[in-house]
């Protein structure tokens, strides 16, 4: 039904609190905003209790397709409709959907200032994998660095099978910035990765405006300055295409991911499995007939750099990750009032 009948089904835009943003379908031209059924936030306040697996940080995502009534002139969301795909990033406590429904998910990283990082190249690569999304490597900033690593980077995803591009946002140009256009010229795309490494400068390249703010490099830290605080969607008027820009972030955690989960994310690793002796081998070291194990200890048979990246991640699900200092109340080293772990049934070594 459409909007004017009373009903209508849209697209989430942006979440803030208890309210959100919806395009409504199927052109997404126009933008309503909403805030979900009393029995929708009480399930989702439901699962957030509950210590089962991985509690989510929101019900509804950037991206999620949602059935919606006007009642009173205001927008309810009545229910989420089935996605198709979702990216997550975590800690050992909290998983954050950073969007839903996507057709790919670009992480933006540039070769200087910040300077590349392979294992968060990795890390998204693995929870792209696992979410079922098809993943993009666009590197920034190939000006300021030089052919041996621009290469090298291409060469390294581009052999795994990967879609990789380098490009110079400032000066736009070439065959590479040609394909990143046209690949993104439709569906719904996200954009994520560390601050500073130009997410909103693709975007205002692409959109042909100054729509989203663009933050300097700090002097001190050489490090990306936050410019955006939630995930927001925008549509480009020229192509209609769908693009999610996602707050920068120091860390890609993974932690909603099981040691299987990570080896399949490795293709490299996932052809060699398929000569391990058992099927499913969880590939331990020192494993009998295990292909994977074997070919990890010698020199050369897979690049170093994903080797750590592996290495990290497995050691990320024995470590756990960090918990911010902010959470505990100095003087007692209890968990503050209100922090996401002082929840009613959190895990016993927390209590």
């Amino acid at each position: 039904m459409s909007a004017e009948s009373g009903s209508f089904e849209a697209v989430v835009s942006s979440v803030f609190g208890a309210y959100y943003d919806m395009l409504v379908l199927p052109d997404c031209l126009e933008t309503r905003r909403g805030r979900l059924r009393g029995r929708l936030r009480l399930a989702g306040r439901k699962n957030e209790e509950s210590w089962d697996h991985i509690p989510e940080r929101h019900l509804i995502l950037v991206g999620d397709r949602v059935h919606c009534v006007q009642e009173n002139d205001e927008s309810l969301i009545e229910s989420r409709r089935e996605r198709k795909n979702v990216l997550f990033r975590s800690s050992r406590f909290e998983q954050q959907g950073l969007g839903a429904n996507i057709d790919r998910a670009v992480v933006v990283m540039s070769f200087a200032y910040p300077d590349v990082s392979q294992g968060f190249i990795d890390r998204f690569l693995a929870s792209c994998h696992a979410g079922g999304v098809e993943p993009v490597i666009l590197f920034t900033k190939s000006d300021l660095t030089d052919d041996e690593l621009r290469e090298g980077c291409l060469e390294l995803y581009r052999g795994l099978g990967y879609s990789a591009f380098a490009v110079n946002l400032l000066d736009p140009k070439g065959e590479d910035w040609e394909s990143i256009c046209s690949l993104l010229s439709n569906g719904i795309s996200l954009f994520s990765g560390r601050s500073g490494t130009g997410k909103s400068t693709l975007l205002n390249r692409l959109l042909g405006n100054e729509n989203m703010a663009t933050g300097a490099v700090s002097e001190s830290t050489k490090k990306g300055r936050h410019t955006t605080t939630n995930s927001t969607m925008v549509r480009d008027p020229k192509t209609g295409a769908l693009y999610i820009d996602t707050p920068g972030v120091k860390e890609w955690g993974v932690m909603n991911l099981d040691r299987k989960d990570i080896f399949e994310s490795f293709p490299e690793i996932r052809a060699a499995a398929t000569l391990c002796k058992f099927r499913d081998c969880l590939h331990e070291t020192g494993a009998e007939g295990c292909a994977v194990a074997e070919k990890l200890e010698k020199p050369g048979e897979f690049h170093p750099g994903r080797i750590l990246s592996l290495k990290s991640m497995l050691d990320s699900l024995e470590t756990g990750e960090r918990i911010r200092k902010g959470d505990y109340i100095k003087a007692t080293g209890r968990m503050r009032q209100g922090s996401k772990y002082a929840l009613k049934n959190r895990p016993p070594e927390h209590r």
